[in-house]
């Protein structure tokens, strides 16, 4: 049975609830939300198989797989549009091989403006910025928000009109972090990052008070997890079930289920962590009304 724990994790704006009918997730995000970009793009060798699920950075499904089973588990496929990509950042910097706005610039550039109002824009980006810059700037924070705020400006003037936002989690509790003893610089850019962004999403709102917005709080739920994990049955709350020493080779092949585990690696949550979110997610959504998505065809 799936446990089941409840949290006050996300924020809904809106002066009207959801009343278009929700045909399609749109994802714009990294490896959490990649659901196999990456492992075509790479040719099957990024995320390494058989240790990684499907070409998901996870060992199993994420949570875009739970939500979709959720409502629409015979037509799956057809009511996703995934940009999310391994690696993906926020700023353009030297080596990184997709942005934000690399991801939006897709998404415009192959879908028109009259189906928008039917599809809710999930983004969910930035941790990369600051792994690979463990002592950003404020100055940085800022421009990484800005240039999320941008392009969900781009978005709205594409028709878009309802939007899920979320959180990053504690960057400082990845067990990348804490071997490498930069766990207090990335906790605390987690939080001046997460703050800034949730005022990002209430201007945004007031600017534009038609449009649905959904703040969902990632950071308190890896939090809970983290200070509570016997809520969760979980029993090692801070080790990786598999360890990584480069993109490719892994030290050891990991138990099949990671049972007990919140980390896959050094940077990915397990499937059972995935799951919680999904629920979470699945939650707001019926709260807003949007009942008729399971029956669109």
């Amino acid at each position: 049975m799936r446990a089941w724990h409840a949290f006050g994790l996300c924020l809904f704006l809106a002066t009207k609830v959801l009343a278009t009918p929700i045909s399609t997730f749109v994802i714009f995000g990294d490896s959490l939300s990649d659901s196999g970009n990456s492992y075509e793009y790479s040719q099957h060798h990024i995320p390494a198989a058989p240790w990684y699920y499907q070409g998901r950075f996870s060992n199993g499904p994420i949570w875009t797989d739970y939500l979709l089973d959720a409502y629409f588990p015979q037509t799956r496929n057809q009511h996703i549009l995934s940009y999310a990509f391994g690696g993906a950042g926020v700023l353009q910097t030297k080596g990184k091989s997709f942005t934000l706005t690399q991801e939006v610039d897709s998404y415009l550039l192959g879908h028109s403006s009259s189906s928008a109002h039917h599809n809710l824009f999930i983004i969910w980006i930035g941790a990369n910025d600051y792994l690979m810059d463990p002592h950003a700037t404020l100055k940085k924070i800022e421009q990484v928000v800005k240039v999320i705020q941008q392009n969900i400006e781009r978005l709205l003037k594409h028709g878009a009109t309802q939007f899920m936002i979320l959180s990053l989690p504690d960057l400082g509790g990845l067990p990348f972090a804490q071997e490498l003893e930069l766990g207090p610089q990335l906790s605390q850019i987690t939080e001046q990052h997460n703050h800034l962004l949730k005022e990002m999403v209430h201007t945004m709102h007031e600017r534009y008070p038609r449009v649905d917005w959904v703040y969902v709080d990632a950071h308190q739920l890896w939090r809970d997890v983290m200070q509570h994990p016997e809520k969760y049955k979980l029993t090692r709350s801070k080790e990786a079930c598999m360890s990584i020493l480069t993109e490719s080779v892994q030290t050891k092949k990991p138990d099949n289920s990671c049972v007990g585990h919140v980390f896959f690696d050094q940077f990915h949550p397990t499937t059972y962590i995935h799951d919680l979110l999904a629920q979470e997610m699945i939650v707001r959504l019926q709260h807003l009304d949007v009942r008729n998505i399971s029956s669109k065809k």
